[in-house]
């Protein structure tokens, strides 16, 4: 089962229901969900246990998946779309731009992080959204 699937599962068994982002109080409830996890992560991280760092990043990708579920957006559209806009990072010659590795330092960004080329182009998440979703099946 992908991601998706295994998080429908389990909101079907448990009982949780579709959610409305434009309800103020749906979006803060995920909020509060992925914030409780993520202190959890930080803790862990922090403390250096490694097992609870796993447990806590594996807990906020379900709180991820969850949510877009919930809210019904397409989670694993959304992760190619980043992945490609991800691969777009890489320069023209094919080869990462690492920040104060390959390429100049940039002291507002952590060394190490990968940076963006020419070459790079954000994604378009819209189209992983319900209303583009039914807007798409229209068209068959």
């Amino acid at each position: 089962m992908t991601p998706t699937q295994q998080l429908r599962k389990f909101h079907e068994t448990f009982g949780v229901d579709k959610m409305d982002f434009n309800n103020k109080e749906h979006r803060m409830f995920r909020l509060a969900l992925m914030e409780e996890e993520f202190e959890e992560f930080k803790k862990a991280m922090i403390e250096g246990d490694e097992v609870l760092a796993l447990d806590g990043a594996v807990d906020m990708n379900v709180i991820s998946y969850g949510t877009g579920d919930v809210f019904g957006w397409d989670m694993e559209g959304a992760m190619y779309e980043c992945y490609a806009s991800n691969m777009s990072k890489l320069d023209e010659n094919g080869e990462p731009l690492i920040n104060g590795v390959n390429c100049p330092l940039d002291e507002t960004r952590p060394k190490g992080k990968i940076l963006k080329s020419t070459q790079f182009f954000e994604p378009d998440f819209s189209q992983f959204l319900p209303d583009s979703l039914g807007e798409c099946l229209k068209e068959f």
